[in-house]
């Protein structure tokens, strides 16, 4: 049955982020009115800032072009500001943008890097790992050694871990693009893919399930038909 445009909006609007999070967006669009009719535009400014930091805190989840656009097209239909007040500081500001931009980028493809960083952070002080290596002088360069050899097993399961849950987030990924369209057209672009990238089309299903971040070419196949 053809969807509803009510219903392609309420399945598409903000992609594939949690339900709580299309709600509060939906009530922050409608409160912000409100709020400079009845506060002024100080509070309400507040409110936006707020609201702007949730959508950068939830970029994991929710890419914030659309919400924080929202926003802020919302912002200037309330006369809060000007297009041409928006064109200078997002000119001025360009490498802040860059700079959250690519935060947010390495903070989703360095997942690992950042738990590996956070253990070392609250170990790199303890003496025993000069005394493993039966050093009496505790150094941070000698912690550091220590620590890249002893933390190579700990980084293979923390990988494993990463690799479940990303594989999982594939088959999402293509679920929602086979029920939003097509699954042939997926079908077509990832034996594309596979073909330029020169892809193993049959690995063995162990390796699989200890190093690949993504299903196999036949898994994702499978699953869009």
């Amino acid at each position: 049955m053809q969807p509803t445009m009510y219903q392609a909006f309420q399945k598409n609007f903000l992609g594939n982020s949690p339900g709580w999070y299309e709600k509060a967006i939906i009530a922050f669009l409608i409160i912000n009115p409100i709020a400079l009719w009845a506060f002024g535009p100080f509070v309400t400014g507040w409110m936006l800032i707020a609201e702007f930091i949730l959508t950068l805190a939830m970029a994991l989840k929710c890419y914030p072009l659309q919400p924080g656009g929202l926003l802020a097209i919302e912002a200037i239909l309330l006369g809060m500001a000007s297009p041409e007040a928006v064109y200078q500081e997002t000119v001025s500001n360009f490498q802040v943008i860059l700079l959250l931009m690519f935060m947010v980028a390495g903070i989703y493809f360095m997942r690992d890097t950042g738990m590996m960083l956070y253990i070392l952070s609250l170990l790199i002080y303890m003496p025993i790992f000069s005394e493993s290596l039966n050093i009496e002088n505790h150094s941070f360069h000698i912690a550091l050694i220590t620590f890249s050899i002893l933390y190579s097993p700990i980084s293979e399961f923390s990988s494993l871990m990463f690799n479940l849950f990303s594989r999982k987030f594939e088959y999402e990924a293509d679920e929602y693009a086979n029920t939003s369209f097509d699954g042939n057209h997926l079908i077509e672009a990832l034996k594309i893919l596979s073909k330029d990238s020169l892809s193993n089309l049959t690995p063995h299903p162990k390796y699989v399930w200890w190093h690949y971040s993504h299903p196999t070419l036949i898994e994702r196949i499978n699953q869009l038909r």
